[in-house]
Parts: structure tokens; C-alpha cells; sequence
């Protein structure tokens, strides 16, 4: 199922608390009605959130099948803009080394 597919299903019928919290914080309902991923919000919750939560949400990514491999390739980043570090993580992603985000925690 594709990122959007799976916003719009959390936006419109969020299952459990970890769907209500993705609603309220991660998501925007656009003109036409659908969810769609904030990635400035995504960003926030990423930089601000306590470890516990942060877990919470990852390990509840994994579980909807948006793994880290995943986002990442969908997000088609540009490498340019990566640093030594972004570069290393980005090489174990594509490399399966780390596909999912419980991997990422664990590394």
C-alpha cells in the first residue's frame, strides 16, 4: 500500500491511539479532502519527541509496512544535499542493512 494510500486511511479511520496521535500530529487533510504526510510536522516530531514515544511511533510505522527502506526510497532524496553521515545511513538503507525502523533504533 502506498504512503498515501495508508495517510489517508489513518486520517479518515485511525484505528488505535498511535493512529489518533499520526492524525493530530503528522497529518494534514488537503482541498479535496485527502490525508496527506506533513513532513515539516514529521520533522518536528522527529527532533522534539521523547525516546519513548519516538519508539512507539516507529515501531507503529513498521507495523503499517511504512518501513524506513520504504519512506526513504519514496522520498526520492537528493544525495547532494547529504552529509558523511546522511551518506553512511543512506548506503546501509539501500544496502538492506537497516530496512526497517526498529533496525535504525537497534543500530
Amino acid at each position: 500500500m502506498e504512503i498515501t494510500n495508508i495517510a489517508n486511511q489513518i486520517g479518515i479511520s485511525p484505528r488505535n491511539e498511535m493512529d489518533e496521535f499520526i492524525k493530530k500530529h503528522l497529518l494534514v487533510q488537503t482541498d479535496n479532502g485527502a490525508y496527506a504526510v506533513n513532513k515539516v510536522r514529521v520533522r518536528m516530531a522527529v527532533a522534539s519527541l521523547d525516546f519513548d514515544l519516538l519508539y512507539k511511533l516507529l515501531v507503529h510505522l513498521d507495523r503499517l509496512g511504512l518501513t524506513l527502506q520504504r519512506v526513504f526510497m519514496e522520498a526520492q532524496l537528493n544525495p547532494l544535499y547529504f552529509g558523511q553521515e546522511d551518506m553512511l545511513y543512506a548506503r546501509l538503507i539501500v544496502s538492506d542493512e537497516l530496512v526497517k525502523f526498529s533496525d535504525l533504533i537497534l543500530y
